[in-house]
């Protein structure tokens, strides 16, 4: 018996310690993994489901064949200098005003047009410096349609100046080729614009980005932009009668 009572307390103590010692790691090893693998299980669920959302999107963009095509023109996804040049061009050539000059650069980051959850170094910028010159009533037009081209776009700046320019002609008696000037002057407005032309970088999306994300195609505003950008632009004049605003420069 006292052997018993010898023995107890030492098989008591051996007894903890391997249960603290080995079996209590383990549980808690276990404890861990399990709480992991509920954590993790949720996050898959979560990707799945984002997933299913965007393939349903996916779907719904490629049956619009004609609102995906206009929004990915609109605000296309790196630089366009060639399209900015070419639709400015033919603005200017439509319009009946002469394109001095263009000039392409960089423009800062900037979320100025942006409302609603976009990041704010989203959307970049290139800016075009545009010389035109003409009549007035001409470059009212080709206001209009700079604004309303089919391609994202901000006008920074206008300044627009009146200059009086000496008017020459052919003289044959004075030899081929020779000008002459008459002493006429003619009033033409010359206009210089500083536009941001936007575009869309393609970002990297994580959790956080897509934490309120839902597959449904606002088509309210595809077909705002439709209307907006298709928009005819305003005539000169109706049975000879001048539209819009009169000419500010005209003495």
């Amino acid at each position: 018996m006292r052997l018993k009572y010898i023995f107890f307390p030492v098989i008591l103590i051996l007894a903890t310690a391997v249960f603290f010692g080995y079996v209590k790691p383990e549980i808690d090893s276990l404890r861990t993994m399990n709480e992991d693998y509920s954590s993790n299980l949720q996050v898959l669920q979560g990707v799945q489901s984002k997933k299913s959302a965007i393939d349903s999107l996916n779907t719904k963009i490629s049956a619009d064949v004609d609102g995906s095509a206009l929004i990915y023109g609109y605000v296309p996804k790196e630089k366009v200098e060639e399209e900015i040049i070419g639709k400015v061009n033919y603005l200017a050539a439509n319009s009946g005003v002469f394109l001095d000059n263009i000039e392409i650069s960089s423009a800062a980051a900037s979320n100025a047009l942006i409302t609603g959850p976009v990041a704010s170094d989203a959307i970049q910028s290139t800016q075009a410096t545009v010389v035109v010159e003409g009549d007035y009533d001409k470059l009212k037009i080709f206001f209009h349609d700079v604004q309303h081209v089919s391609l994202f776009n901000s006008i920074v700046s206008l300044n627009i100046t009146s200059v009086e320019k000496n008017a020459s002609t052919a003289d044959a008696s004075v030899g081929q080729g020779a000008t002459v000037t008459t002493g006429q002057t003619s009033s033409t407005i010359v206009a210089k614009l500083v536009i941001n032309f936007g575009y869309l970088k393609l970002i990297k999306a994580d959790d956080k980005r897509l934490s309120n994300f839902k597959p449904e195609i606002d088509s309210a505003v595809i077909q705002s932009l439709k209307g907006y950008v298709s928009g005819t632009s305003p005539k000169v004049s109706t049975t000879g009668v001048v539209m819009g605003s009169s000419n500010p420069f005209l003495p």
